[in-house]
């Protein structure tokens, strides 16, 4: 990977979290202006940094270097917490550093899974220690999404039901707002499910019904289904309380061999870290025949969360 892939493959993983935890990312302006640039000097652009807050007094400011990610992973430049929250903190550093090490190993880029291993492992020792949540975050630090809400609500018309050739829908599925980048496109399409049962014929509904989407150059799909299982039990024994078993699958409809594969999962991660529940995301690109290089994947991400966000907001009440 040459310097200018390393310096793309940064500001898209760093702007995919933007995207995904917009409440507990925050970046100073030196790095929101070398995100907002249309062209850098590699040699300039490192380290980006930015803060990851898990409590309103604990945080851990992270850092991308050059070379990343086959040369170099996720850094931690510094860290604070409470007294109280020590060890809950050496903790939470442990993982990441040890979470930043086996991706380098693997030549993978470990943004994702450093900042969501982080925060999993801060929230479970916050639960541990007897409190049902972690500490408030400063609410001034709170962001809306990307677009502007008064965007959202005057194209409120264009979030409804994709159009079908079929009188009577066995499925609801809603269409957000498109983005354009290079002559490409991006539009994200969400519906409610209940069963996995429910996902191919719902998506067959969803091609089926727009010419427009069946010549996209991709339609990437995920789903995160919450399901009822019972236990395990003898014949002899009385039928016990069934219990919950999430279920988190995620595909894309291209080939294994296609970069898009990891945008399938990549929409998947998405889900989980939003703890979205009994849905299916599609998200369709039509490619402008010039390369986004992995700025594609922070739009991908980006459009299916701004939609998620504003049916649970508007529609999904």
């Amino acid at each position: 990977m040459d310097q200018q892939e390393s310096v793309e493959q940064a500001k898209a993983d760093l702007e995919m979290l933007l995207a995904a935890y917009p409440d507990e990312i925050e970046v100073d302006e030196s790095t929101r202006q070398k995100l907002l640039a249309t062209a850098h000097d590699a040699t300039c652009f490192f380290p980006l940094q930015w803060t990851l807050h898990l409590s309103s007094s604990a945080r851990i400011i992270l850092e991308i270097v050059k070379g990343y990610p086959a040369e170099t992973n996720i850094q931690i430049s510094s860290y604070r917490s409470s007294p109280d929250e020590k060890n809950r903190m050496d903790d939470t550093v442990s993982i990441v550093r040890s979470i930043a090490n086996q991706c380098l190993e693997d030549g993978v880029e470990g943004s994702f899974a450093c900042v969501s291993a982080a925060l999993d492992t801060w929230n479970s020792q916050v639960m541990a220690d007897g409190s049902m949540s972690a500490a408030p975050l400063d609410e001034s630090r709170k962001t809306e999404p990307t677009r502007n809400r008064n965007e959202m609500t005057t194209h409120q018309n264009a979030c409804s039901p994709c159009p079908t050739e079929s009188s009577s829908n066995a499925y609801t599925w809603i269409t957000g707002e498109p983005l354009h980048d290079r002559k490409s496109t991006f539009v994200a399409h969400v519906c409610r499910l209940h069963c996995e049962a429910d996902v191919q014929p719902a998506l067959q509904q969803l091609l089926s019904s727009n010419n427009k989407l069946q010549k996209a150059t991709h339609n990437m799909w995920t789903y995160r289904i919450l399901e009822t299982v019972p236990h395990q039990q003898k014949a002899s024994s009385k039928p016990s309380i069934a219990h919950l078993h999430e279920t988190i699958i995620h595909h894309d409809s291209a080939t294994p061999e296609t970069a898009t594969t990891t945008a399938g999962s990549r929409l998947g991660h998405l889900l989980e870290l939003r703890r979205e529940t009994n849905v299916l995301v599609v998200v369709s690109r039509w490619f402008g025949g010039i390369s986004l290089g992995p700025k594609r994947f922070a739009h991908i991400n980006n459009v299916a969360r701004e939609l998620l966000v504003h049916c649970h907001e508007n529609i999904w009440k």
